[in-house]
């Protein structure tokens, strides 16, 4: 019962800290840094500034499939029916992961016939110390409610080396529908970028392409399993938008409303 009524009575003030998001909140900020984002599991969805939409997306992979002789572009609509993406944040981990439903994309929606369901599994993750996997965003406005960038610093040179400087992996099944069947090799890719993937807000934190939440965004490279040529056509990345699964983050969320707010102080006095 006392459990209940601190669970409760944590819930009314979330809602009552104007601008204080559970992710906001999962640690207690340490004096002169940005507010972490919280360890835990987050939902998936389309970002709304997507190059492609409609339909709208979450992820693009320019010649998963050669069709056309032209650049056949490929999305993945994380909010389509069939759809369940999730991101789980570990440390100097993040795993990408789930079911969502994709085809060729003509701009205008997908090209008959070329519609699946994918399974995707993508981790980003620390190898050594040449390859920390996720890290705090160095330079973002310290804030205590706004959130602090990560991201996956690039290797030397731009593009991380095939098999060498790799800090995110994974794959991406047809599990049905056109290619059923086909498996497929991902591989993070920064470009001419300082980093691979950063998840957030940005730096200045007003939002990622007009989202003012949280998105996630990130090169990748493709290949067939059993092939040696990496592919990533005009454009092959992460585009999407984030949000914490409440249940998953909540006891850090509660610790930090508790030690910021004397919450737990005022609740013994008022039980």
């Amino acid at each position: 019962m006392q459990l209940e009524k601190l669970r409760n009575h944590t819930m009314k003030m979330i809602n009552k800290k104007a601008g204080l998001a559970i992710t906001a909140l999962s640690l207690l900020p340490v004096s002169g840094l940005a507010v972490p984002i919280s360890n835990g599991i987050y939902e998936l969805h389309n970002h709304p500034d997507g190059g492609m939409a409609p339909p709208l997306y979450g992820l693009r992979l320019d010649e998963l499939f050669n069709i056309t002789s032209g650049n056949d572009v490929w999305t993945f609509d994380f909010d389509a029916v069939g759809s369940n993406m999730k991101m789980l944040v570990n440390g100097s981990t993040i795993n990408i992961y789930g079911t969502t439903v994709g085809g060729r994309d003509t701009g205008a929606g997908y090209a008959p016939g070329s519609t699946a369901i994918f399974d995707i599994n993508f981790t980003y993750q620390f190898f050594d110390v040449t390859r920390p996997g996720v890290v705090p965003l160095v330079g973002d406005a310290p804030s205590l409610t706004k959130v602090e960038d990560l991201i996956v610093p690039n290797t030397p040179g731009g593009m991380n080396p095939p098999d060498a400087g790799l800090q995110g992996t994974g794959t991406i099944t047809v599990l049905a529908g056109f290619g059923a069947g086909s498996v497929f090799q991902l591989r993070d890719n920064g470009m001419d970028h300082t980093y691979s993937f950063q998840l957030g807000d940005e730096a200045n934190d007003v939002g990622h392409r007009g989202f003012p939440g949280i998105s996630g965004w990130g090169w990748v490279d493709h290949r067939l399993v059993g092939t040696q040529d990496w592919n990533h056509g005009a454009a092959s990345d992460w585009l999407f938008t984030a949000v914490p699964e409440p249940s998953t983050v909540i006891s850090g969320s509660v610790l930090g409303l508790l030690a910021a707010g004397g919450a737990f102080r005022r609740f013994r006095k008022q039980a």
